[in-house]
């Protein structure tokens, strides 16, 4: 199944007894069928999804360093009981409980959480102008709002989200219009002017280069699946 871009990275707990593992999965920046996690055969798997915009994780790498990779999290970043986790999740009674224990994991790195976030006032500005102006805003303006240079704002965003701000743009820019696409209320042309493409053939563009075929595949392949 190919996966389609949206600038989120997963953490991939495997629960088999005989393999163990967390893992830190990030999302490619294209359509992917090679670039998938890979999972252990047969084995049951909790994972958890975070946004770019994340701190709770200090994770020691750079995100761009991660970009299309999966990783042991423990390479990452220092985990704290990781076996103690696995065997938890591993061993609880359902979904709701493998949540309430994650959570209660999570409370370990709610300290030092704010003095991250501080670390990331400047890009997690960036991504709140990107999402509210719904991936039209341009690097240019971002600098002018700030007082950065484009060259500071790119490197700091790429360190901390794994890609450029004008990628992150497109990709939130592409993750509304297939959207949608998917709710099928809206004609092409209309979903292109929503979202700042220039006409509908700029949107059919931008949408193959995120998923190597043209919206109206992906809207027979759902008409389909329904």
């Amino acid at each position: 199944v190919p996966i389609v871009p949206d600038a989120c990275f997963d953490l991939l707990i495997c629960c088999d007894s005989r393999h163990p593992s967390i893992a830190i999965w990030t999302s490619p920046t294209a359509l992917s069928v090679k670039n998938q996690p890979d999972f252990v055969p047969d084995a049951e798997y909790f994972c958890v999804r975070f946004l770019p915009e994340q701190y709770l994780l200090p994770i020691n790498e750079s995100m761009k360093s991660l970009n299309d990779l999966q990783a042991p999290l423990h390479n990452v970043m220092n985990l704290q009981d990781e076996e103690g986790l696995l065997e938890s999740i591993a061993t609880a009674k359902g979904f709701e409980e493998r949540i309430r224990i994650f959570q209660n994991y999570m409370r370990v790195y709610l300290q030092s959480a704010e003095s991250r976030r501080d670390a990331k006032t400047l890009v997690n500005y960036l991504i709140g102008e990107i999402y509210r102006t719904k991936g039209t805003a341009e690097i240019h303006s971002l600098a002018e709002d700030t007082g950065y240079s484009e060259r500071y704002i790119r490197k700091k965003f790429e360190e901390q989200v794994g890609f450029s701000p004008k990628l992150f743009a497109q990709i939130v820019r592409f993750q509304g219009a297939i959207q949608d696409i998917t709710r099928g209320q809206e004609d092409l042309t209309q979903i292109a002017h929503k979202y700042g493409y220039y006409d509908q053939a700029h949107l059919i563009k931008e949408f193959k280069k995120f998923t190597h075929h043209a919206p109206s595949y992906y809207r027979n392949v759902l008409d389909c699946a329904n």
